[in-house]
């Protein structure tokens, strides 16, 4: 039985790989533009100019996530407490290695902002450092709170999940050469370098928001007001090939629009994993969202806000930093992020939840 659902994920991804990864570049090519920079190592996003606010997008923007928000939540009967709830039973204490895990924290947080000629050698290399203080930290927290973290309850999971994070981040990386909405600035590094730094940082961004989520299912008042909308269609696959056709055809011209396609950079992957699912008769487990529970949407969206939060922030005053161009939103900036960008790492959120699912299946956990 294991076997058979592994070998359909093998051949749900194949065709995720095709439509996500490369319709991107066949639609670049089809277009008569050279993919030589695509392909360039390490990767060479420029300015693209004209990144500011468009005020009629902006408010049309914001009119629509308003009424996307008031309809998701709209007071609902009850319908999570007729769930599980996360089980509650807190260890003797705080534990110690939580405790070394907050002076690791603060110490590699003083070196990231800090500019002492002494660590001039290693200031660029703080971000992952900081990243592995956060996860001990809130491990350390789920702990205390519940007696038992996902360090130690699913070891063989939360390892795994550090070199699968460090590819799927890359994933957005690739999808940043057709829209160019952040730019690394200062790193000096060559090729093997760049890569492998960078693949340090990227393996920390799944086990933080697989521990961010672990942490919000601990709050059991939050957990009962995570309803939503009893989301069913009377013809799912007929839905799924509706919209699976349009992420697939703006898959494709991504490339040679990016200015009006990008946030299909955020929404696009999920979209088209969720149809073809669907479509595969195992529709993705997201929760019971037929029947109003939406605590596994909620958990890992907000779990990658909160996540999200702490990356700008510490990216702010970083000396190694990203910084966005972003048409038509780039407003009203929460430290180098526009706002309206923030919005963004709630569907990242949910692929963050299917990747460590997946995870979950292989690992056999």
């Amino acid at each position: 039985m294991k076997k058979t659902l592994l070998a359909a994920l093998c051949i749900r991804g194949g065709f995720w790989i095709v439509f996500c990864l490369g319709l991107p570049l066949v639609g670049v090519r089809l277009a008569g533009e050279d993919l030589g920079s695509f392909f360039t190592f390490p990767p060479i996003v420029g300015k693209i100019g004209g990144s500011g606010m468009v005020l009629p997008v902006a408010i049309v923007y914001w009119i629509l996530q308003v009424f996307l928000f008031l309809w998701l939540l709209w007071p609902r009967r009850d319908l999570v407490a007729l769930g599980t709830r996360t089980p509650q039973g807190g260890s003797k204490g705080f534990p110690a290695w939580g405790f070394a895990g907050i002076l690791w924290l603060v110490l590699c947080w003083i070196l990231a902002w800090g500019r002492f000629e002494w660590f001039g050698w290693g200031q660029k290399f703080t971000f992952t450092p900081l990243w592995i203080g956060y996860i001990l930290v809130v491990n350390s927290l789920i702990q205390f709170l519940r007696g038992t973290c996902p360090m130690f309850a699913r070891p063989k999971l939360f390892l795994l999940l550090f070199p699968v994070s460090a590819g799927f981040w890359w994933v957005f990386e690739y999808y940043n050469r057709f829209v160019q909405n952040w730019v690394y600035t200062d790193t000096g590094a060559g090729a093997w370098e760049y890569f492998l730094h960078a693949s340090c940082a990227f393996s920390t961004v799944l086990p933080a928001v697989y521990s961010t989520a672990e942490a919000l299912r601990g709050f059991g008042g939050l957990q009962d007001r995570m309803t939503g909308p009893e989301l069913r269609f009377r013809r799912p696959r007929l839905v799924a090939w509706v919209v699976l056709s349009g992420s697939c055809l703006a898959f494709l011209f991504v490339g040679v629009h990016p200015r009006e396609l990008y946030p299909l950079l955020w929404t696009g992957p999920i979209l088209v994993w969720l149809c073809l699912s669907t479509l595969a008769g195992q529709a993705e487990d997201l929760g019971a969202i037929v029947r109003g529970d939406w605590r596994v949407i909620w958990n890992w969206a907000l779990a990658a806000l909160i996540c999200g939060f702490f990356w700008e922030m510490w990216n702010f005053w970083s000396l190694v930093k990203w910084e966005y161009q972003v048409p038509y939103l780039h407003g009203a900036l929460v430290f180098e992020m526009p706002l309206a960008g923030f919005l963004g790492y709630l569907p990242f959120g949910l692929e963050c939840f299917v990747v460590t699912r997946l995870c979950g299946i292989f690992s056999a956990e």
